[in-house]
């Protein structure tokens, strides 16, 4: 950020296995993010949690992060930055199992957006009921049906990530999480990646598109 000379990363590596299943009705909603663990300034000794919404199961590896690490803002970073600014309209969300299958995620409809500071995300599916939800079964579909959350984000060029810094959502287990994005530009600039790893292997990808204004 502008004015900023370093920066803490806290989680420097998310391995994640997502295993593929039916929504229920009750479930936490998980999205297509890294459901990371609660990292707030403080050490993480081999955390290992698992979380289960929307369809699908994840463990979360996180390796030892010290508390206070950071690191100094490069000029990559910054051009990265202006790449990453604006809004970006979600085009295909899919989901790679270790078979080699592909699916569709969770969410067809979504922005996010970058701005100096912070940045924000929204995804729902579409066909919701438009009526407020009157019971139970109709408030847990709603609540699976939409993930929204924002906070400051990190960029680095080096090793091609940007991690969103959790500072509110509509999860709470998502609260004080970081959620890391690897990402890719299309060559004109107009289509931006995000992509979820576990290991060196890529099980999801959200593809976005440049909104026009």
């Amino acid at each position: 950020m502008k004015g900023l000379g370093t920066r803490g990363l806290g989680l420097v590596v998310a391995t994640m296995v997502i295993a593929p299943g039916p929504a229920k009705a009750g479930h936490h909603q998980d999205g297509p993010a890294e459901a990371g663990p609660h990292v707030r300034g403080r050490a993480v000794r081999g955390l290992n949690q698992t979380s289960v919404g929307s369809g699908f199961s994840r463990t979360v590896d996180v390796a030892p992060v010290v508390s206070g690490f950071s690191r100094t803002v490069t000029a990559a970073d910054d051009a990265v930055k202006k790449q990453l600014a604006g809004e970006w309209t979600l085009v295909k969300y899919e989901i790679f199992g270790e078979n080699g299958q592909t699916r569709p995620g969770n969410y067809d409809i979504g922005r996010i957006n970058y701005g100096d500071k912070e940045m924000s995300a929204h995804l729902m599916r579409s066909g919701r009921p438009k009526e407020a939800p009157a019971t139970e079964a109709a408030r847990a579909a709603a609540y699976q049906g939409y993930l929204g959350y924002f906070g400051p984000y990190t960029i680095d060029a080096d090793r091609k990530i940007v991690v969103h810094h959790v500072a509110g959502s509509s999860l709470p287990n998502w609260l004080g999480t970081e959620q890391v994005r690897h990402y890719a530009f299309s060559g004109d600039g107009k289509q931006l990646t995000l992509s979820l790893k576990n290991g060196d292997r890529i099980t999801q990808t959200l593809t976005w598109e440049r909104t026009a204004r």
